[in-house]
């Protein structure tokens, strides 16, 4: 009481209040450079019946930063005049959000209320009744550089064996996290730096013919 505090008290007093964790808030919110920059995509699929199926993406693309993490809201509007608010956490990045609806939707809009300060966000909709074709994408791995762990986000297009390596800056293989049969869809994998030395590596990946490679850096 009566004293000066720094940044730090204040967000150990906000997780004893919180009843958890909220360092990562403070890390991200108030000490990491820059803002979230958001490219969102959504796409609507009509299954059996009156049933529809919605997929939201939310992508972050702003550079020399970290992902923030937050709750978000988005408000889906239907073709009726109603709508409906959904509440999501969005952990990382190039992160997927799947809803099944009763009634076709026309419209979303990304954090509707503006509670999401210093931010800037488009968001590109899909609303034809028919799925977006899919590719085979690799992503860069966040953070990036990194020491101790970081993430590979990757999408598979068809089903088929898919095969996410490391490699050294002389082309030897030093790490196969993944080399399996995967259906269509959106995967992560955590990489470790346990064990390799910082410096430059190589993420590949295959998919039958397809073939993508992205650079890392491994830091003390």
């Amino acid at each position: 009481m009566f004293k000066n505090v720094v940044t730090r008290d204040f967000a150990v007093k906000v997780s004893q209040v919180a009843g958890t964790d909220m360092t990562w808030f403070f890390d991200e919110w108030v000490f990491a450079p820059n803002n979230p920059v958001y490219q969102n995509t959504v796409e609507s699929v009509r299954l059996h019946g009156d049933r529809w199926n919605i997929g939201f993406t939310i992508n972050q693309v702003q550079v020399n930063s970290v992902i923030f993490k937050m709750p978000v809201e988005i408000r889906i509007t239907f073709r009726d005049g109603s709508d409906t608010l959904i509440r999501v956490l969005n952990e990382t990045n190039h992160q997927e959000f799947r809803m099944n609806l009763a009634k076709p939707p026309a419209g979303l809009t990304f954090d509707p209320s503006g509670k999401i300060l210093l931010k800037h966000a488009t968001t590109i909709c899909h609303f034809n009744g028919k799925r977006k074709s899919r590719r085979f994408i690799l992503h860069q791995n966040e953070p990036d550089p990194f020491k101790g762990t970081t993430m590979v986000s990757y999408e598979v297009g068809t089903t088929g064996n898919i095969r996410i390596s490391l490699t050294d800056s002389t082309g030897k293989l030093v790490l196969c996290p993944v080399n399996t049969l995967q259906r269509r869809g959106t995967y992560e994998v955590d990489v470790s730096s346990s064990g390799l030395q910082p410096g430059v590596y190589f993420v590949n990946m295959e998919a039958g013919a397809f073939r993508e490679t992205k650079r890392m850096t491994i830091i003390r």
